[in-house]
């Protein structure tokens, strides 16, 4: 925790802290903001450590613990405390999100592959999706059992080994990071669309993770077409 690496893990905390926060907060649209600020820190103490040489098994460790809690636990309470009034025990299905979210980050930390990719949709998605859905369906919720198909899939593709783009550039080259580049284009496009049409910048969260699977897949399927030919 300390030496160099106290900026990364203090990083790591502020996305736990934040995450607290979100489980605290007066509303979803509060809670969004502060899970917003957890995937900043989440995503910025990764780059400090790797760029200051300051990476350890012990801010690994601890990266997992926070993400579950800020993108796993937080979805699950406040879609629980959506549901449960409606669909009484049924609404406990909301903690299967929590449940993926901690299978998916300890199967991370014992993974010794070198993919460049994920596999299994990436934790802080999840929690960045459900939070902003929640804020934007406030006043007007989806139904019950979309929520619950929603809950579900989402716990199958955390859970899964779906390979899905990084965002990790070792270099800045066209030709490896194509589907990168094309998806961060594509996000740009989704945010001034959600922004001018929809009127809800926030709409570019959702939008931005479909394009995200869908660009992932196409970059699996032509990967493997590519090395047959």
């Amino acid at each position: 925790m300390f030496g160099k690496a106290i900026i990364p893990n203090t990083l790591t905390m502020l996305n736990l802290v934040m995450g607290c926060a979100a489980l605290l907060a007066h509303d979803v649209q509060d809670a969004f903001i502060f899970v917003l600020l957890a995937a900043f820190a989440d995503l910025l103490d990764g780059l400090i450590a790797r760029s200051i040489g300051a990476a350890s098994e012990m801010g690994k460790q601890l990266d997992s613990l926070a993400d579950v809690v800020s993108f796993g636990v937080v979805p699950a309470f406040w879609l629980y405390r959506l549901l449960q009034p409606e669909i009484k025990l049924w609404a406990a299905l909301a903690f299967l999100l929590a449940v993926a979210a901690a299978f998916r980050l300890a199967r991370f930390n014992l993974d010794t592959s070198d993919s460049k990719g994920f596999k299994g949709l990436p934790v802080p998605a999840n929690g960045l999706f459900w939070l902003s859905v929640l804020s934007l369906t406030e006043t007007q919720p989806l139904s019950n059992e979309l929520h619950i198909g929603l809950i579900l899939l989402f716990s199958v593709l955390m859970a899964s080994t779906l390979p899905l783009l990084s965002f990790k550039f070792s270099n800045f080259s066209w030709k490896e990071n194509a589907m990168k580049f094309i998806l961060i284009g594509t996000i740009l496009i989704a945010a001034i669309g959600s922004h001018f049409i929809l009127k809800k910048v926030l709409w570019t969260v959702p939008i931005a993770l479909l394009l995200y699977l869908i660009l992932s897949v196409v970059q699996h399927l032509f990967g493997k077409h590519h090395e047959k030919v």
